[in-house]
């Protein structure tokens, strides 16, 4: 997922502008071999190569932070960044979202928030607007949600075409193709909030049609993922609404306890 830290990435060096490699869970760096002796052209060789990799500002950041004070702090943590996220606007977007698998485009009308993440803006739905096709029983995917600031939101890219319309499309690592069945029912989205997930799920031959369930993850174990916690309904809205409802109140638990401690520094509104 886009939360977890990668196995590697590209940096470069403070003051030097040196291209270097990060490896999770160790300190310090090795010389890259793509280093070029100039440091513009470093950054923008690990900028592109992150990125073709489906890295994320905040997981490059983590890996920067952890290879310089241990990954024991908060900030080799890439959750830590989406909770300093700040909103810069939100507007209505219509065009197209386009599908994974098949080249094919969905009609879409939504509202898309930016956010800059790291210094970088970073581009979302929230999940009540992805339409069905991408995320039902029948989409053949699972959609990996984050929780940015607090809310619920699925990463995507767009590109405004001809007039106003946009076209769309879910950001790399957003999502999954493997296929997850609890009691009958087909996992369609997930979002982890510290210490728990919470999924939503489909079937559509069950009295409820939809489900939500809660799971901790570091109880499982090597054993199958353990689902608990169950709200069925029939209604798709209603289901979406409980699916975001639940990681945001866990989300709330979680800042209490102090394992998610949103924090912006010279920032008076919060």
């Amino acid at each position: 997922m886009r939360t977890d830290l990668p196995e590697t990435c590209l940096s470069t060096m403070p003051g030097t502008g040196e291209l270097i490699v990060l490896k999770r869970g160790e300190t310090g760096y090795y010389r890259s071999e793509w280093e070029t002796g100039n440091a513009e052209r470093n950054k923008q060789i690990a900028d592109d190569h992150n990125r073709a990799r489906g890295l994320t500002p905040a997981q490059v950041e983590a890996m920067r932070v952890g290879s310089m004070f241990g990954f024991a702090v908060p900030g080799a943590t890439p959750q830590r960044y989406l909770d300093l996220a700040k909103k810069e606007q939100t507007y209505r977007v219509q065009g197209h979202i386009k599908d994974t698998v098949i080249s094919l485009f969905h009609p879409i009308m939504c509202d898309m928030h930016e956010y800059k993440i790291v210094g970088k803006y970073a581009l979302y739905l929230e999940p009540k607007a992805m339409p069905e096709a991408l995320m039902s029983a029948q989409s053949d995917m699972i959609l990996l949600a984050e929780m940015v600031d607090g809310e619920p939101l699925i990463p995507v890219d767009a590109k405004m075409e001809s007039g106003d319309a946009h076209t769309i499309n879910l950001a790399e690592g957003s999502f999954s193709h493997s296929k997850e069945v609890n009691q009958g029912y087909h996992i369609i989205a997930k979002v982890r909030v510290g210490v728990k997930e919470f999924v939503l799920a489909e079937s559509p031959t069950a009295p409820s049609r939809y489900a939500t369930w809660a799971r901790t993850p570091a109880n499982d174990g090597d054993g199958e993922p353990n689902y608990y916690h169950g709200n069925y309904c029939s209604d798709r809205t209603a289901a979406i609404l409980d699916f975001c409802d639940r990681a945001k109140e866990q989300y709330e638990y979680e800042k209490q306890m102090h394992r998610v401690v949103p924090h912006r520094e010279n920032d008076k509104e919060r």
